[in-house]
């Protein structure tokens, strides 16, 4: 499976223990092959008293990812797969085409 990345940089404000964030980051072309992965990292700097760090975290996720086109161009073609033998045979018995009437 290919893979994407994306970097979002910016400055956040300041963040006390315990606190969260939230952030979206929109990716683009991104294309929806039935199942997808997302691994995102955040480094950042520590700062206090006598120095600081820096420090980083990371987490994956995965989700389902339907190509509803593609999925209804398919449903199409199978639709009209059995739908056109359907019509093309009443048609023939409509318009008095002989039919196969041989016993085995």
């Amino acid at each position: 499976m290919g893979s994407a990345s994306a970097s979002a940089s910016g400055e956040l404000t300041e963040i006390l223990p315990g606190s969260t964030v939230e952030r979206t980051v929109e990716v683009r072309g991104v294309r929806p092959l039935v199942r997808a992965e997302a691994t995102v990292r955040v480094d950042g700097l520590v700062v206090g008293i006598g120095g600081g760090g820096v420090t980083s975290a990371h987490d994956a996720a995965s989700g389902w990812a339907v190509p509803w086109a593609l999925l209804g161009l398919v449903l199409l073609a199978v639709a009209a797969a059995v739908v056109i033998p359907l019509v093309r045979a009443r048609r023939g018995r409509l318009w008095g085409r002989p039919r196969d009437t041989r016993s085995a």
